[in-house]
């Protein structure tokens, strides 16, 4: 099973192809045509199946999906194909956050454990106060264990995890927690190094449990009742199970049914439809126009949080800024990546042109340079079909 943590790192170097293609002036360019360009990318590479979606604020401009979402019983990928979307889950957490926010529970200033019923303490820094502000721009000193640990705390081959999130956070983080270590902490000062961190961010969605009362998969799904996500959710679901992608290692070995303890944080089910649907919001809520948040609300969620400061330590050179969960690309483009065990999610926004993508695959490509390849011929032509939609 592959390392969350790992897998993100990487994935946000090959965020780079996604959103840094060279931008020409180009004639329309229509939907056929571009099918037919990735029918016939889809037939060069390596990957089981794919899907794509290039919409605006106002609505979807493309959609579609190639290969299979089964290889065994040849079963195409639709764009109804429902798979995880890994690390993508966190904009999701991002978005509840914001609402939590406006409802008065806490603010990005407030300290973790003025809401925590139990204390985190980072043991390099015991006077020092961990903020929400810095579990959201991955700041917060929190640390993911190493790649073999990680697989042995958080992955389960089961439909649900068999944890709550408050038992992780406290098993991980709490002076009494079974799995507590120093080395769970960063060494360098809180705020002032950039760690990318699955765990910390299952903690954020833990702090909205304790202030709310509700579990998170249960308040988050005011995002996919408000926009008619109805494929969209956070736990296998045996309804929808006939829609699930297989999930294939590159060399095209399914994997076993699995989950992750830190859920909240990369195990979000959805589609290219519902995902549509979702992103055309985020670029609605940009420009102050989505229902969903208040306008202030969204423009804190994408808001540049290391703006007239200097940027932590560690930071990634492709992401120069954060915003809430979200990075922010070298020429403003808004965007996250997800990555694990038979997923590869990518999807972004461009807030000049109120453009964007999405590109689901159902393996990983972060360990094969021929993938990485093929996903770059395949971003390129969505990136000529969105400048000829400008």
């Amino acid at each position: 099973m592959k390392n969350s943590f790992k897998t993100s790192q990487i994935l946000l170097g090959l965020m780079l192809l996604f959103v840094s293609c060279t931008q020409t002036e180009v004639g329309p360019i229509t939907g056929s045509a571009l099918d037919s360009k990735l029918a016939s990318l889809a037939k060069k590479s390596n990957f089981p199946g794919f899907g794509v979606a290039v919409f605006s604020d106002e609505k979807t401009l493309y959609q579609n999906s190639f290969g299979y979402a089964d290889l065994e019983n040849k079963k195409p990928f639709t764009t109804e194909t429902i798979q995880p979307i890994a690390s993508v889950s966190k904009t999701f957490v991002a978005l509840a956050l914001m609402k939590a926010i406006e409802e008065g529970h806490f603010t990005l200033e407030t300290n973790i454990n003025d809401i925590l019923p139990f204390k985190i303490v980072n043991p390099n820094f015991p006077t020092k106060q961990i903020k929400i502000k810095h579990l959201v721009t991955h700041t917060s000193g929190l640390l993911d264990p190493e790649q073999s640990i990680r697989i042995k705390q958080v992955y389960q081959e089961a439909k649900k995890p068999n944890q709550s999130l408050k038992d992780f956070v406290v098993d991980f983080y709490s002076e009494n927690g079974k799995l507590y270590s120093k080395n769970n902490f960063d060494k360098n000062d809180i705020g002032t190094t950039f760690n990318y961190s699955n765990y910390a961010s299952a903690l954020t969605a833990y702090l909205i449990e304790v202030k709310t009362g509700k579990s998170f998969d249960e308040y988050s799904q005011f995002i996919f009742n408000q926009l008619g996500m109805k494929n969209t959710h956070w736990f296998h679901d045996e309804n929808k199970a006939s829609n699930y992608a297989k999930l294939y290692n590159p060399n095209k070995q399914a994997y076993p049914i699995y989950t992750e303890v830190d859920y909240a944080s990369s195990t979000l089910k959805s589609t290219i439809n519902d995902m549509s649907k979702y992103m055309i919001e985020m670029v609605k809520g940009y420009n102050g126009k989505s229902t969903l948040l208040k306008p202030e609300s969204f423009k804190m969620l994408f808001s540049n949080q290391f703006e007239g400061k200097a940027s932590p330590a560690n930071m990634i050179e492709t992401e120069p800024n954060r915003a809430i969960f979200w990075a922010i690309g070298r020429t403003g483009r808004i965007l996250h990546t997800g990555g694990d065990g038979g997923v590869s999610a990518f999807v972004s926004f461009n807030p000049k042109t109120s453009l964007g993508r999405i590109v689901f695959i159902n393996t990983e490509i972060e360990d094969d340079l021929a993938m990485q390849n093929q996903f770059k011929d395949i971003v390129t032509e969505l990136q000529k079909f969105e400048d000829s939609s400008k």
